[in-house]
């Protein structure tokens, strides 16, 4: 039974809308990477669930809104609109350094919160929300963490998050015509391939390092639920 609303498909945004459906739920049944991203996401609700006043509170705000991000990444990804997941990703991480930054020195939540007050305010988040800023309270509590940060955060804005060439010329095909013309096509979703296969990778990669990340932050919470454990499991063949 079909139970889509009337109009539904008849106009160019939602047949969209439903190809990416499809997409998600091809690339659910067909790619066993996808079932780690699934396990990633469950223990990100292992660790919310029933959590009473976390200590330190502030970076939690971040925490949720990096997860909130994994999760748009996870649609985009399963759908093939790759480039868009990249960008996502790299949202999901900088909330993630964002967190790090102000659990190292919560009166920075200050900072953060006062951005647009003027444009004064706006230049000093600037001048200490910076990468090199994040990667080194990262640092800090473990140099591993610090080294994939970087990496991926570098790996997202070569694939999406900045519109470099590579996120442009893997999605465009351009064939010459037979009058001498030449079409240029842009495709928007990608198809099952190599690409594909990276992405969901790359995906499980983000969701571990922001785990790490909050690990780094509350440790006992992880050890206590028994996720560090799960993490190094679900770390191997990444």
């Amino acid at each position: 039974m079909n139970s889509s609303p009337p109009g539904w498909g008849d106009d160019e945004l939602t047949r969209f809308f439903e190809i990416c459906r499809e997409n998600q739920l091809a690339t659910f049944h067909n790619k066993i990477e996808s079932k780690r991203a699934i396990q990633i996401d469950q223990l990100f609700e292992k660790i919310f669930s029933k959590w009473i006043n976390p200590r330190p509170s502030l970076p939690v705000l971040f925490f949720v809104r990096a997860v909130s991000a994994f999760r748009a990444s996870s649609q985009l990804v399963f759908s093939g609109q790759i480039p868009e997941a990249f960008a996502l990703l790299r949202l999901c991480l900088e909330w993630s350094g964002y967190a790090s930054l102000i659990a190292s020195d919560p009166k920075l939540f200050e900072v953060w919160i006062s951005r647009e007050d003027n444009k004064k305010a706006k230049r000093v988040f600037r001048d200490t929300f910076k990468f090199g800023a994040m990667r080194e309270s990262i640092r800090k509590r473990d140099i591993v963490d610090a080294r994939v940060f970087e990496e991926l955060i570098e790996r997202t804005i070569g694939f999406g998050a900045h519109p470099m060439p590579i996120s442009t010329f893997n999605l465009i095909e351009i064939e010459g015509l037979d009058n001498g013309d030449t079409s240029i096509n842009s495709m928007q979703i990608i198809g099952d391939g190599a690409t594909l296969d990276y992405s969901l990778k790359t995906l499980s990669q983000v969701g571990i390092c922001t785990h790490y990340i909050f690990m780094g932050i509350y440790r006992a919470r992880y050890e206590l639920l028994g996720v560090r454990y799960d993490l190094i499991e679900l770390r191997k063949g990444l």
